[in-house]
């Protein structure tokens, strides 16, 4: 091969790389936009916020607090993502914490749980997932971005927020929101109040359990 034509080649798988990435975000901030879209048009964005805000507070408590559950983000760097998606009737929304550390097990998704109760907000956490910086590309003791946490949280967690109708467009699924009537919370639950009281079980649990 010509001198020229290795530059040809180069060139080209360059471009298509460029081109390949920069669609690639395009269509990442375009699913993101369409779920905050979703979510907003059942939650209005003061809540919205409101709901986020609270989350953030409640985890901060948790902390000082020196609860339990904290244990994992007194010692690593975390976040909740800015999604939130809300179910139909905005009294379930499901959030993502991400969390970094710097040696063995590099990083962590947790599911964080909101619900509505008698108007109020209450909050607890569910599964983890945990993920390995080297599987990405990464040093094997380098916590991975934020930014590539959301990249893996849209592809693997929040991808089922959305169904297409028989019309082609996008709604919330209900199903989303299922692990939040599974027998995790409650094994024999069959009327609201009775969801209500399980979750504020479990919210209560938590505040029982400190660190020495």
């Amino acid at each position: 091969m010509l001198h020229r034509d290795k530059i040809v080649l180069v060139f080209g798988c360059l471009l298509c790389c460029i081109i390949f990435f920069s669609c690639k975000k395009k269509y990442d901030n375009k699913q993101q936009t369409l779920f905050r879209q979703n979510s907003l048009k059942v939650a209005s964005t003061p809540t919205y916020m409101k709901v986020y805000n609270q989350a953030n507070d409640t985890v901060n408590s948790w902390i000082n607090s020196n609860l339990e559950i904290a244990k994992a983000y007194k010692v690593s760097n975390w976040k909740i993502d800015s999604l939130l998606c809300f179910n139909n009737s905005a009294d379930k929304c499901v959030m993502c914490i991400y969390r970094q550390y710097n040696q063995k097990v590099n990083n962590a998704i947790d599911f964080l749980y909101g619900v509505k109760i008698n108007y109020k907000w209450y909050f607890f956490e569910g599964a983890v997932v945990y993920i390995f910086s080297e599987k990405y590309g990464y040093d094997p003791n380098t916590s991975l971005p934020f930014s590539k946490l959301h990249e893996i949280a849209m592809k693997e967690i929040f991808r089922g927020y959305l169904k297409q109708n028989q019309q082609g467009k996008w709604e919330i699924n209900e199903e989303f929101f299922s692990d939040l009537t599974s027998v995790a919370w409650c094994t024999d639950c069959n009327t609201q109040e009775q969801w209500n009281e399980a979750y504020l079980r479990q919210v209560r649990e938590n505040w029982h359990k400190r660190n020495k």
